[in-house]
């Protein structure tokens, strides 16, 4: 596993992306099914959806710190958070809007 890891590292590394960034995008990309699942058991549209996206970020969002080591209960900020919470966010509307649900062109 310590193998594995080093090789993704290096990789990643080789593109001046380092743990963190790679960690912010997975999080937000695994957003995705989560929220699709969420606005289909709850029949969610529009505003609603919107909110529950965000919700889940924040949550994804502190997962991710705590996985990285950034946030112990003492070490938290609102520096960290947001920087987290952007990356997350906007991955997972990003690919939602352009990959899984794309409008049809007009």
């Amino acid at each position: 596993m310590d193998a594995v890891l080093k090789v993704l590292l290096d990789l990643l590394a080789q593109f001046g992306i380092g743990f963190d960034q790679f960690l912010n995008f997975a999080v937000g990309l695994l957003a995705i099914p989560l929220i699709t699942w969420l606005k289909a058991r709850y029949g969610l549209i529009d505003r609603a959806a919107a909110f529950l996206t965000a919700g889940v970020a924040v949550v994804l969002s502190l997962v991710a710190l705590f996985l990285y080591g950034r946030v112990g209960l003492a070490e938290f900020t609102l520096g960290n958070f947001a920087a987290v919470f952007g990356v997350v966010y906007a991955t997972a509307r990003l690919v939602y809007e352009k990959i899984v649900q794309p409008k049809p062109v007009s």
